[in-house]
């Protein structure tokens, strides 16, 4: 009904109008415009077929780019996640496609594992076209690029520099960029809004600052420098500041440790997403942050094992109520000074503190206290909580959807069955596998979960089949139940509920369950 009205009235519209709304709608936009539906696909197409020359391949051959560049009048853009051939052949598509489309703007190449990459030299051809303003090149990880001769390098990195239209920079774990430009062709510095050199492992600290230096900093809105070698030792020689900076990724960078509080300090207020995931970051000097991250929405620290309470909580004074998203999974904090966070987490709705082995009970019912009624995910998993004074949780969780509870060996029936009491009735995944709960108590239980999907039972030795059936009423239809590991019978549980899916294997999987589909990002 709704594709049936909208249709029309972009019918309606003149050519020109169709074409400029089609050309400004990003890559996510126009792939979620043709999953909507068959109509809306087939309506995308004619209108990409018809106005613009945007083109999107899932995988297209060498031959099949030469061919469409002799069968296409205008190539505006070009997208696909796998360009196949080998590096001659891809090298020799690229330069036909270049010469016969001058009028080329955008060039995304890569995300699958078979990408043939192109050369350095067919890279500094794209970045000489005049209109060329997004170039993105994703390589697969850094072993498995077996001609390293066809990777780009600093040169064409200088040659997209000197580019004044070049707004993307994508050239993800390509093994010969360093970054070191020396100079650059143009006296007016490119107005970039994305530089993403993520897993270029020889990326130097000098490199970073110098390209930073070469940017127009006002216009930067997304800086992604994950998994690289880098240690910011040098951003003191930063010149420019990055008001506008959106995203700052800095993954698995493990040489960096608190330089980064330098270089948020040229952060504006506009951060919405941090990740500094699996890094050597104490955050010692946290005193030393001279901004707050008002708009801060993703905050991802986990596997960062050196972190102290003191920075963490000092860390999360300084972001606002816009915090979506908290990742302190995997890391040695105990939460006993959430008493100091003197701000509340209104809009937070993924909480991750799986693998904090040294988190108390009272550090983690302080935070969750200061979390608003938003929360929707919940991993403690394989902490060494008991639960014993949920009672001090003077707040409800009624919009949760995952609560994890996998591997914590210390939680008691009374704590569980506190927890899930204070639970809504949105819960559609709960994870209690690899625990010492024995369910005894299932009468306590004053809620009910119509909506939940899932329980995981798993490796629970001392849960008894009548406490599952009592649970088993408290829920709708359509729920999953794993009970392997357990002295529960699966054809006992089959026979008095027939629809009820049941496994009573034993799933080795860390992580079947979406607990670190985020937000996203990603």
């Amino acid at each position: 009904m709704t594709s049936q009205r909208c249709f029309p009235k972009l019918n309606g519209l003149p050519a020109e109008k169709l074409e400029h709304i089609m050309k400004n709608l990003d890559d996510q936009t126009k792939k979620s415009l043709r999953l909507v539906n068959h109509y809306f696909l087939d309506m995308s197409r004619r209108l990409e077929k018809a106005f613009l020359k945007f083109f999107m391949f899932s995988e297209i051959s060498a031959d099949r780019l030469i061919l469409m560049s002799d069968q296409v009048q205008t190539v505006q853009g070009l997208e696909t996640d796998c360009l196949t051939g080998d590096s001659s052949a891809v090298d020799e598509s690229i330069q036909y496609l270049i010469q016969h489309h001058p009028e080329l703007e955008s060039f995304k190449i890569g995300s699958r594992g078979n990408i043939s990459s192109c050369s350095n030299f067919s890279l500094q051809a794209l970045s000489a076209l005049p209109n060329i303003q997004y170039i993105i090149q994703h390589h697969p990880e850094l072993e498995s690029v077996k001609n390293k001769r066809s990777s780009c390098s600093d040169s064409s990195l200088q040659a997209l520099f000197s580019h004044p239209n070049i707004r993307i920079i994508k050239l993800r774990y390509c093994p010969l960029i360093t970054g070191e430009i020396l100079y650059t062709d143009s006296e007016v510095k490119p107005k970039l809004k994305v530089l993403d050199l993520g897993g270029c492992r020889k990326l130097t600290d000098i490199g970073v600052v110098g390209l930073l230096n070469l940017t127009d900093g006002e216009t930067l809105t997304e800086l992604d420098l994950q998994d690289t070698n880098i240690t910011l030792d040098n951003i003191s020689d930063l010149n420019i500041r990055l008001p506008k900076l959106e995203k700052l990724s800095l993954g698995e960078c493990f040489n960096i440790t608190d330089a980064v509080i330098s270089l948020l300090n040229t952060v504006g207020g506009e951060l919405k997403h941090l990740d500094h995931s699996d890094s050597n970051i104490t955050l010692d000097n946290i005193g030393d942050l001279n901004t707050t991250l008002l708009k801060l929405e993703y905050l991802g620290l986990g596997g960062c094992f050196y972190i102290k309470d003191t920075g963490t909580i000092s860390l999360l004074n300084r972001v606002g109520g816009e915090l979506r998203v908290l990742d302190l999974s995997d890391t040695n904090i105990t939460l006993d000074n959430s008493k100091d966070l003197n701000t509340t987490l209104r809009n937070l709705e993924h909480l991750l503190l799986a693998s904090c082995a040294k988190i108390t009970d009272t550090g983690t019912i302080s935070l969750l206290n200061r979390v608003g009624c938003d929360l929707k995910h919940l991993d403690l998993s394989k902490t060494l909580i008991t639960l014993d004074n949920i009672g001090d949780l003077n707040t409800t969780l009624l919009k949760l959807e995952y609560l994890g509870l996998d591997g914590c060996a210390n939680i008691t029936d009374t704590g569980t069955i506190s927890l899930l009491n204070r639970v809504g009735g949105e819960l559609k995944h709960l994870d209690l596998g690899h625990t010492n709960i024995t369910m005894a108590n299932i009468g306590d239980l004053n809620a009910r979960f119509p909506k939940l999907e899932r329980i995981c039972l798993e490796e629970c030795p001392n849960i008894t089949e009548a406490d599952v059936i009592s649970l088993l009423n408290k829920v709708g239809n359509g729920v999953t139940l794993s009970i392997g590991g357990t002295p529960v019978s699966a054809a006992n549980i089959r026979h008095q509920f027939p629809s009820l899916t049941i496994s009573d294997e034993i799933v080795d999987d860390e992580s079947d369950d979406d607990s670190n589909d985020d937000s996203d990002d990603d």
